[in-house]
């Protein structure tokens, strides 16, 4: 049993997150699609909104979230959002293919699937007529689901803290390829994942400060780039493409 005591208790990932998104407030960090760059503070304010509106959706510590998307900001936040809340997050590849998302909702036991309204309604749609109780909510405006990017705008942030969570506990719960037959689960303990965001930024050959271009998509590999780069004072480009080519095109 992990330590209740806020002085003794171990790390996890959502505390090296939310310290970092508390401090240097004005600082610059992703540049978005928009032609836009965000602040730290704005993204430690949309994390909140993100945290009240998962919450109200009645997701708690140990829910099951999956999320399928394009590379968009709120992917981020959603993100954070759930691991603040301690939820379990299962990404859903946006290249995948219907019977692969199909077997990892059902494997993952995904009680809640946050997608891209617009882009993934058919596919949203398919996996909630094949898994019953499975619930939906969109990011962006679509007739299958209400929309959480308006539910969050809808919240004021508030300080945003972390929980007191299980080290042990899953954080996350990523698939593999499935080269060998079905997708294999691989999940991802919370202190796990606080040792690995603590060796990275010390480490690894960062240059300073590091502009990281995530060219897998921001719900998989690239999402992982973006705590070592908050922590190493770095900013990240988002494009919503996944083709390094293209990616650099739109930032030139």
């Amino acid at each position: 049993m992990y330590s209740q005591d806020p002085v003794r208790r171990p790390l996890n990932t959502i505390d090296l997150l939310v310290n970092a998104l508390n401090q240097d407030p004005g600082r610059p960090l992703p540049h978005l699609p928009d032609g836009r760059t965000a602040t730290v503070g704005e993204v430690c304010d949309a994390t909140s909104q993100y945290v009240q509106a998962l919450t109200s959706l009645g997701v708690v510590e140990g829910t099951r979230v999956a999320l399928l998307s394009r590379n968009l900001p709120e992917v981020l936040h959603a993100t954070h959002a759930a691991q603040v809340v301690g939820a379990v997050y299962i990404p859903l590849h946006p290249m995948g293919s219907q019977p692969d998302h199909l077997h990892t909702v059902r494997d993952a036991g995904v009680e809640l699937l946050i997608f891209e309204g617009g882009h993934y309604d058919a596919r949203a749609a398919e996996l909630a007529g094949e898994v019953p109780g499975l619930r939906l909510v969109a990011l962006g405006r679509t007739e299958l689901a209400g929309d959480l990017r308006e539910l969050a705008a809808s919240m004021r942030p508030e300080p945003l803290r972390p929980p007191m969570l299980d080290p042990d506990g899953a954080e996350r719960i990523s698939y593999s390829g499935g080269t060998t037959g079905s997708p294999k689960s691989v999940a991802t303990r919370r202190g796990t994942s606080a040792a690995l965001w603590s060796i990275m930024p010390a480490e690894g050959d960062w240059p300073r400060p590091p502009r990281v271009l995530p060219c897998a998509p921001l719900s998989h590999a690239g999402g992982t780039m973006f705590l070592p780069t908050l922590l190493r004072d770095g900013t990240l480009p988002i494009h919503p493409g996944f083709d390094p080519p293209a990616v650099l095109r739109a930032l030139t």
